[in-house]
């Protein structure tokens, strides 16, 4: 009699779920995450768990709760062992790969982000219909993207673009998923247009995007797909100049800002690319960067604490801030654009590169105010985040391509140092500044030759070479903290 009753249990949790779906219900997701909690812990059934699963991510989607995304993405695995191999491992490997992503987006933390693109290629089945593969082409496509924004591996934006490509001939016509597949594969597009300076490229990013702004699209969808729209638009007249993409793009982000559908990150992208893009226009006039100060602030406001793009609202703060010190040569300006830049080069979650650039610029604006110990917390804030931007999980080219933009940072430093009195911080600085790239090869080189002979310890002087590198950087971290007190 008890599994007959866990049975209907089970079965009303699961129409609560799809009810929420169906009608707006979302209070019955609560409802339905507790009562296949109380299930797991009383059957320890593994479909009960599938369902937690699923019921879980659902609900992260309408509240936003990370810790109910955490919940899922540690209940997944077990999910994933627990499925029949076939198509019920491939699914579930793609909703956890899915779950990983999420996760990334709201923590910027890379071992999620690379584990979801593992899981995603796991998920793959082409036995599975279509429009099944359709997303699961997508599911892999989107994490290769974010991976190529966070690290610059030019293997991960172009197969993020076939990935694409091949989602939308799975798609068809099929609505929502070709306008939402589409819309992503302009944001491909337009990445490798901008790498390559290849205005053909842009423009055809420019068209993917708008085609479908006049589809019949779900409203959820538009502020995503007018922001890749101004996007594409404003990288095509930065470098070609064209005054219409200009006014394309605002108008797109105009249309953003008004409607009822668009999320507080939507609102951030399109108010500080609206800023931007008026700057362009106006070459900087006051106004416009007064109004780019308001849009910083107003983005930095709708951020949670631990958004990922605190780090970009930041950095747009600072430059904004700097750009009307140069104008009024206000000192209150000038401290507000380089303590911006400081946050941003601290945020938690950002592209290790945009932040490592937040702190030289805070470096070299400091220095030109005349700010000594200013310069070496933010010269400290970038040398400590070279060893991410120079990651040892990329090829070295890769590494030696992302260090180009750093080029002269230890002397910089050391310049800084000694500016303030303090010649064995300068030492300090320049010794580690220079042998972020000798190290992480000698690491590979070292690690390739023992996997051959030893695999047993691999894992093992990874992990303590992880251990090292805390310790060589714990000096660094020391001196951002006596700068900063």
């Amino acid at each position: 009699m008890r599994s007959l009753d866990e049975r209907e249990v089970r079965k009303a949790a699961q129409a609560w779920t799809v009810e929420a779906q169906r009608e707006g219900r979302y209070e019955l997701l609560g409802m339905a995450c507790d009562t296949f909690r109380w299930l797991v812990r009383a059957t320890d059934s593994a479909a009960s768990r599938s369902d937690l699963f699923v019921a879980l991510q659902l609900a992260y989607g309408v509240t936003g709760d990370l810790a109910v995304l955490d919940e899922a993405v540690e209940l997944g695995p077990a999910v994933v062992d627990a499925a029949a191999e076939g198509r019920r491992r491939a699914r579930q490997e793609s909703n956890l790969a899915n779950a990983l992503r999420l996760r990334f987006e709201a923590t910027g933390e890379r071992r999620d982000l690379n584990e979801s693109v593992q899981r995603a290629r796991r998920g793959l089945d082409p036995t599975a219909p279509a429009e099944t593969q359709a997303q699961r082409h997508s599911n892999l496509a989107l994490p290769l993207r974010l991976r190529y924004e966070l690290l610059e591996r030019r293997a991960d934006l172009d197969e993020s673009l076939s990935e694409f490509q091949h989602a939308l001939e799975l798609a068809g016509d099929a609505e929502p998923q070709h306008s939402r597949i589409m819309s992503n594969l302009s944001v491909s597009t337009r990445l490798i247009g901008t790498a390559d300076a290849d205005a053909d490229k842009l423009a055809e990013a420019v068209e993917q995007a708008t085609r479908i702004l006049d589809d019949d699209i779900d409203e959820a969808d538009r502020p995503g797909f007018l922001i890749n729209a101004a996007l594409a638009c404003l990288d095509l007249h930065r470098l070609t100049g064209t005054p219409d993409a200009l006014d394309r793009g605002l108008g797109y982000l105009d249309q953003t800002m008004t409607l009822p559908s668009a999320t507080d990150s939507d609102l951030v992208l399109a108010t500080l690319n609206a800023a931007y893009g008026r700057r362009l226009k106006a070459s900087s006039s006051r106004d416009s960067i007064d109004e780019a100060v308001a849009a910083a602030l107003k983005a930095l406001k709708a951020l949670r604490a631990d958004s990922p793009d605190l780090a970009l609202a930041w950095a747009g703060l600072g430059r904004a801030c700097w750009l009307r010190f140069q104008d009024l040569r206000e000192p209150a300006d000038a401290r507000h654009a380089i303590q911006a830049r400081l946050e941003s080069a601290q945020a938690p979650g950002g592209a290790p590169a945009l932040r490592a650039q937040s702190g030289v610029f805070v470096g070299r604006w400091s220095m030109q105010v005349g700010e000594p110990l200013a310069a070496m917390a933010g010269y400290a804030q970038a040398i400590a985040l070279l060893p991410e931007v120079a990651w040892r999980g990329m090829e070295r080219w890769e590494r030696e391509r992302g260090l180009t933009e750093f080029e002269g940072l230890a002397g910089d430093a050391m310049a800084a140092a000694l500016a303030a009195g303090s010649e064995p911080d300068a030492l300090v600085f320049v010794e580690h500044g220079r042998s972020v790239l000798w190290y992480s090869g000698l690491k590979d080189h070292q690690t390739a030759e023992l996997a051959r002979t030893r695999p047993d310890l691999t894992a093992e002087l990874t992990a303590l070479r992880d251990r090292i590198d805390a310790l060589d950087t714990r000096r660094v971290r020391e001196l951002l903290s006596e700068a900063t007190e």
